[in-house]
């Protein structure tokens, strides 16, 4: 048997590999529930200034609508979910002392820790990949389709034609950045050994940055492309009307530049590892 299946085993064995995409379906059914119930209202009152100046055709709840919101909306609720399994994937096997027979078996510790990577990188793309398959087909089904008008950068209409190419590309930026993520837990365990500081520290960075990124324009100006959240909300880009590639493609060469370093850190930390630690 194989270490991949042997490795992907245990990650399915684990109820919160589980729990977490659960809990994530129930949040987007909440969603659902709540624009279903209330969405026309508050609609109706957000965009009431607008229809004082322009003539507002058509409906504006549509299924691309409560996506993209969903989108917004579980910015944060979607690390924390992915973090409680992602988090423990290295320091389960600490804490558990398994991780000392691993070490002593013919097996390359670069090798070990490789498979580890790819399965946060695995996890986590399929984690967005559940957010997909939940949010943009029932939302249509749901609330129909229709162009999307959303606020980036001043107000953006999407002709309805175009939205399920973007929101494809939206996803893959979001499961680029998950990815992203994953892989950052992988490597702050490596260091601490243990799953809970690994997913408190891996937070705590993930927070430290939205403040930085919502105070820089006034306090800290110039630090948004060291930012985390910076390049992970620059698949919002891709909802204007006329995309900036270059800003969005430039945001995932940095996320995969830092996949590369985590995993050069982390080989080199575990490398180094001695049985007795």
């Amino acid at each position: 048997m194989s270490l991949v299946t042997v490795e992907f085993k245990k990650l399915m064995a684990k109820p919160r590999t589980y729990i977490s995409p659960a809990l994530l379906v129930l949040l987007i059914l909440l969603v659902f529930w709540a624009m279903a119930k209330e969405g026309e209202k508050v609609l109706d009152f957000a965009f009431q200034a607008l229809e004082e100046t322009f003539v507002v055709e058509g409906e504006i709840l549509t299924g691309a609508f409560v996506s993209y919101l969903i989108l917004n909306t579980l910015w944060i609720h979607v690390p924390i979910l992915l973090l409680i399994v992602t988090g423990e994937i290295l320091g389960s096997e600490f804490e558990s002392g398994t991780i000392r027979i691993m070490l002593v078996r013919p097996i390359s510790r670069w090798k070990f820790l490789g498979v580890k990577f790819f399965l946060a990188l695995f996890y986590s793309f399929l984690f967005v990949g559940i957010l997909f398959l939940f949010t943009y087909f029932p939302a249509l089904l749901l609330f129909g389709e229709g162009d999307l008008l959303v606020f980036i950068e001043g107000l953006q209409v999407v002709p309805s034609s175009e939205l399920g190419t973007r929101f494809l590309y939206a996803f893959w930026h979001s499961a680029l950045s998950m990815g992203c993520l994953g892989s950052l837990s992988v490597a702050i365990g490596t260091f601490t050994q243990k799953s809970l500081t690994t997913i408190l520290i891996t937070l705590g960075i993930l927070i430290f940055s939205t403040l930085i990124q919502t105070l820089g324009p006034t306090i800290f100006p110039g630090w948004e492309n060291f930012l985390l959240t910076h390049h992970f909300s620059k698949w919002q880009l891709l909802f204007k009307i006329n995309i900036p590639w270059s800003g969005i493609l430039a945001s995932q060469l940095w996320m995969l530049v830092l996949i590369a370093i985590c995993m050069t850190v982390s080989f080199v930390k575990f490398e180094s590892l001695k049985i007795t630690e």
